[in-house]
C-alpha cells in the first residue's frame, strides 16, 4: 500500500465503502502521527475483498450493495461481546417472529428475547436482541424466522484481563530467546535457556516474561528470518530445541553422545545466524532419531491427531519439494489434495520423525 500524509482526496463516498468494509484510511506512525492513506491503496484492498471501486459509479454500486447486503441476513456470521453484554442485530421478512436460541460450549442452551422494530426496507424489518451475562467462550447463537434460519458465532470477551489475585501491578522481562545464550545452548538461545529465565524471574517475584513468537518454522533452509511468518502457530519452533535435554540424548550410547556433540556450532561473537544452528540441530536428530521411544511417540500422534499429521506431513513434502509450498505439485497444495493419501503413504518414516522432533 501507498500511504500519504498529503491532503485527503479520497471521495466521502469512497470512504463510505471502505468503513463499511472494514478497510482502513487512516492510521498513526511510530511518531504519533497521522497518516492518511492514498487512494489507489483504498481501491486495491476493496478489489482484494472482491469489491470494485475503480470509478465514481462502480463505487456508488458497490455503497448500494454493501449497504443492502445486512438486510438479506437473518443474522450476521459472527458477533463480538466484549465485557459479556452486547446485541446481535436481526432481520426477518415483514411479520415474521424471529427465534433466538444460544447453545453454550458446555452444550445448555437459552431463548433470547427479541426486541420491537427498529426499521425496514424491501420487505424485510430489523430488530435488536441484547446479549447479557454470557460466560466467556466461543458459544454459538441460532435463528429461525418462518422458513429462514441461521447460525452466527458469538465471541465473548472480558472487558479487560485482570491482573491474579493479588497483584496490584507485575513487573517482569521482556525477552529474545535467540539472544539468551548460555554456555548449555547451540550458538543461540535455546528452550533450556528460556526456563532458565524463567525460574530466575519467578525466584526474584516478576509475574511476566514476554518472549518473541516461538512458532513453528519450515525446517528447510534458508529459515525464515522473521517469527512473525511461521508455517504453523499451533506447532513450536525446533531450531529452539536444546539437543542435550532430548531425552534421546541422554539414553545414547556414548558414541552417539560424541557424535552429537562433536555438531555443536561455534557462537559468534555480534551475530546470531539461525542457519547454522539449524543445519547442525537437524543433523543431531538425525542422529538420535533410531532409538526415540515408540510408545511415546505413538501416544503423542494419538493424542495430537490429524493437526499433528498434516503438519509434519508438510515438513516432510517441504524437504522433497522447497518452499514455497505454492510451487509444489498441484496435488500437494492442499490438506485434501488428490496426491496427498499417496505422498503421506510414501513419506510415512519422515512424517513420523517430524512428529518426533514435535
Amino acid at each position: 500500500m501507498n500511504p500519504t500524509s498529503t491532503t485527503r482526496t479520497i471521495s466521502p463516498e469512497l470512504l463510505r465503502l471502505a468503513a463499511l468494509h472494514g478497510v482502513g484510511t487512516s492510521y498513526e506512525d511510530f511518531a504519533g502521527r497521522p497518516v492518511e492513506v492514498g487512494e489507489s491503496a483504498v481501491v486495491s484492498a476493496l478489489a482484494a475483498l472482491g469489491v470494485d471501486a475503480s470509478a465514481p459509479a462502480a463505487v456508488e454500486q458497490a455503497l448500494l450493495e454493501a449497504e443492502a447486503a445486512p438486510w438479506r441476513r437473518l443474522i450476521p456470521p459472527s458477533v463480538l461481546v466484549r465485557g459479556r453484554s452486547g446485541e446481535v442485530v436481526t432481520h426477518a421478512p415483514e411479520g415474521v417472529d424471529v427465534v433466538l436460541q444460544v447453545e453454550l460450549e458446555d452444550g445448555t442452551r437459552q431463548d433470547l428475547p427479541v426486541g420491537e422494530v427498529t426499521g425496514r426496507r424491501d420487505g424485510r424489518e430489523r430488530r435488536v436482541a441484547a446479549l447479557v451475562g454470557l460466560p466467556l467462550g466461543w458459544p454459538r447463537l441460532r435463528a429461525t424466522a418462518g422458513s429462514e434460519s441461521a447460525e452466527s458465532v458469538l465471541v465473548v470477551a472480558p472487558g479487560r484481563i485482570e491482573l491474579p489475585d493479588g497483584l496490584d501491578r507485575a513487573w517482569g522481562w521482556m525477552v529474545q530467546l535467540y539472544s539468551l545464550r548460555s554456555a548449555g545452548s547451540w550458538a543461540m538461545g535455546d528452550y533450556g535457556d528460556l526456563r532458565t529465565v524463567v525460574d530466575r524471574a519467578a525466584a526474584d517475584g516478576a509475574g511476566v516474561v514476554l518472549v518473541n513468537p516461538l512458532h513453528a518454522e519450515t525446517p528447510v533452509l534458508p529459515l525464515a528470518a522473521s517469527p512473525y511468518s511461521p508455517s504453523s502457530r499451533r506447532f513450536r519452533s525446533a531450531v529452539s530445541l536444546r539437543i542435550p535435554a532430548v531425552p534421546e540424548y541422554a539414553a545414547a550410547p556414548e558414541d552417539v553422545r560424541s557424535a552429537v556433540d562433536a555438531l555443536r556450532p561455534d557462537a559468534e561473537p555480534d551475530r546470531i545466524p539461525r542457519d547454522p544452528v539449524w543445519r547442525a540441530k537437524l543433523a543431531a536428530l538425525e542422529l538420535l532419531w533410531p532409538a526415540h521411544r515408540e510408545q511415546v511417540l505413538q501416544s503423542w500422534r494419538e493424542a495430537q491427531g490429524r493437526p499433528l499429521e498434516e503438519f509434519a506431513l508438510f515438513c516432510a513434502l517441504a524437504e522433497e519439494h522447497g518452499v514455497p509450498w505454492q510451487s509444489w505439485p498441484e496435488d500437494l497444495r492442499r490438506p485434501d489434495g488428490p496426491g496427498i493419501a499417496s505422498a503421506r503413504e510414501r513419506l510415512a518414516g519422515r512424517v513420523a520423525f517430524w512428529c518426533w522432533v514435535q
